[in-house]
């Protein structure tokens, strides 16, 4: 992985080209360390991140990202990071474009392993 572009995609609906609504990326801090951020783009026009602490990335991690009305959260390793703020009641915006796995707009491709 090149550490000079250290956003890596990991989940997001950028298919097309456009601005993801919601997405996964690892953003690295090191060769064997990193940062877990996720988050949504709402209806609202709001925009809300979360982000774990520094993981060794020799490991293998388990990343849920959860919206369900205004709670929305980002679990990493059975640690949740509380997504908060006023209007994270709204929906997720909406954008036709498919969910990508490991490609997003705007970030790097990311070489390794997903597992559902």
């Amino acid at each position: 992985m090149d550490i000079c572009s250290p956003k890596y995609a990991l989940v997001d609906n950028s298919d097309c080209d456009k601005e993801a609504t919601f997405g996964v990326a690892l953003l690295r801090t090191s060769h064997r360390h990193g940062t877990i951020h996720g988050g949504f783009r709402l209806k609202n026009g709001m925009a809300f991140t979360a982000s774990s602490g520094d993981l060794d990335l020799s490991d293998w991690h388990d990343v849920v990202l959860l919206k369900q009305g205004p709670r929305a959260e980002l679990w990493v390793d059975n640690k949740v990071h509380p997504i908060e703020g006023e209007g994270t009641y709204a929906d997720i915006d909406r954008v036709d474009c498919a969910m990508t796995i490991g490609m997003g707009t705007g970030l790097q491709n990311f070489m390794g392993y997903i597992d559902e």
